[in-house]
Formats: structure tokens, C-alpha cells, sequence
């Protein structure tokens, strides 16, 4: 089972990352949820609940807040609750000058419906995976947190400071067995 377990937990390789950066349509839902994913480290359902209030500038840095303020939110655990600096690279992608574009809808991601267990990754996940296997990508969606998870440990972020961006929780974190990369 623990092996089983393991190769379920691989994060992205650099062929599939560059089918998701050339086949995604530049813009789009799709491409947006997938580059939040992988540098920001969120969940999938934790994405597609943003409001376009949820990204903000605050002491002149862009953040992203992740919340359960809404009847419609949920979050996994109560350290899912974080807001957190936007990764430089996705403003260089140009996701402030889409927020600029969208307007105010209530959500970012409005394609996304919510299931009937309460929450949007429930329908996404089965789009998006088909998406990914369209472009011929190998990993599911989970993997691009793989991914944040050893981007972090090889730009040798503080275990802490991993987990709240990622919004894992304490000292035996299961962000421990996130990723590829060996925990020292």
C-alpha cells in the first residue's frame, strides 16, 4: 500500500509542464486554475471558489486570500485558511491585467458549478483531467501541488512557511509526503 500510495504523489515532469504552458489557451479558466495550482500550491476547489475581492493589494503586495466566508466556500482543514503573497511569475503571466479584464462577478471561475457534495472541484476535476489528457499530459491536476510542494523544498523554503502557502497543517503534515523530493 505505502508504495501504491507514493506513486499516486508525483508532482508534474517537465514534459508535462510544457504541454500545460503551449496546449492551455493563454486566458482561459483553464489556464488560470492550472498556474494558480502550480505556483500557488492550492487546492483545486480552494481556486475556483475565489471572488475577484480575494485578490488584493495589501501593504503593496498582491495576495491571495483562501476563505470559508461564504455559503458557498469550503475549505479541507481549518490551516486552509491563509492568505498568502501572488507568486511573482503569475503576474509576469499577466493574471492581474485578466482580473482587470473580467470584471466583478461574483466568482473568478463561473464555468465551475458547484456539486451536490458542496463544493466546484467535484465537476472540475473530471473536465480538467480530460483536458490534461487531451494535451497528452501524464499526472492529474493534484500533481501541480506535488510540484509547489518540492519547488518549496528545493528553493529551500522553510518547512512552516511551505505549509501555510499551501495551507497544510502542523509539524507532521502530511505536506511531508507531497512531492517526489526526499524529506530530510
Amino acid at each position: 500500500e505505502a508504495k501504491k500510495a507514493k506513486s499516486k504523489r508525483q508532482p508534474m515532469g517537465e514534459n508535462d509542464l510544457s504541454k500545460l504552458f503551449s496546449g492551455l489557451t493563454r486566458g482561459s479558466e483553464d489556464f488560470w486554475v492550472t498556474m494558480i495550482a502550480l505556483y500557488q500550491g492550492a487546492r483545486q476547489n480552494e481556486i475556483l471558489q475565489l471572488r475577484r475581492e480575494d485578490i488584493f493589494r495589501e501593504r503593496g503586495t498582491w495576495v491571495i486570500s483562501f476563505h470559508d466566508r461564504f455559503e458557498d466556500n469550503s475549505l479541507k482543514t481549518e490551516s486552509s485558511v491563509r492568505v498568502v503573497p501572488i507568486h511573482s511569475q503569475l503576474i509576469k503571466l499577466g493574471l492581474l491585467d485578466w482580473l482587470a479584464g473580467i470584471g466583478t462577478d461574483k466568482r473568478l471561475f463561473p464555468s465551475a458549478t458547484l456539486g451536490i457534495y458542496g463544493n466546484y472541484s467535484q465537476t472540475y476535476s473530471k473536465h480538467i483531467n480530460a483536458v490534461f489528457r487531451g494535451l497528452r499530459v501524464t499526472r492529474h491536476f493534484h500533481s501541480l501541488r506535488h510540484s509547489f510542494r518540492d519547488a518549496c523544498r528545493e528553493a529551500e523554503v522553510p518547512n512552516d512557511i511551505a505549509d501555510y502557502l499551501g495551507g497544510w497543517s502542523g509539524p507532521s503534515s502530511v505536506s511531508r509526503s507531497y512531492g517526489s523530493l526526499e524529506v530530510s
